[in-house]
């Protein structure tokens, strides 16, 4: 079935338009920043770093995820984080090359 209208929010509904809000609809934590890396570039990779990490680190590669920010987005650039929310600290240590990327970071993260 053909949409009769499709408006600003790609919905086939009347043009309504919502507006801007300074203040969240509900009770939640405040964005500051959004998805901004502040790892000095120690937690993202090329595909070719990354390769090269995990040479060196094998057991790091379940920790890897697709990094997606708006440069990546539009420009259609893969890149990639090493992300260790998940990751329980006896493996990080295990770990000696991913150790010295988060030594690195608690240390820039200290100037903030």
């Amino acid at each position: 079935m053909a949409a009769k209208n499709i408006n600003p929010y790609l919905v086939d509904a009347r043009n309504v338009w919502i507006g801007r809000r300074d203040t969240p609809l509900c009770a939640v934590a405040e964005m500051v920043s959004g998805n901004k890396p502040i790892d000095d570039g120690n937690y993202l990779f090329t595909p070719d770093e990354k390769a090269a990490f995990l040479l060196k680190e094998p057991k790091a590669a379940p920790y890897f995820r697709r990094w997606l920010g708006g440069e990546e987005f539009i420009n259609n650039i893969e890149r990639w984080c090493l992300f260790l929310s998940e990751c329980p600290p006896e493996v990080i240590r295990s770990m000696p090359e991913v150790l010295k990327r988060v030594d690195a970071v608690t240390r820039i993260s200290h100037a903030y």
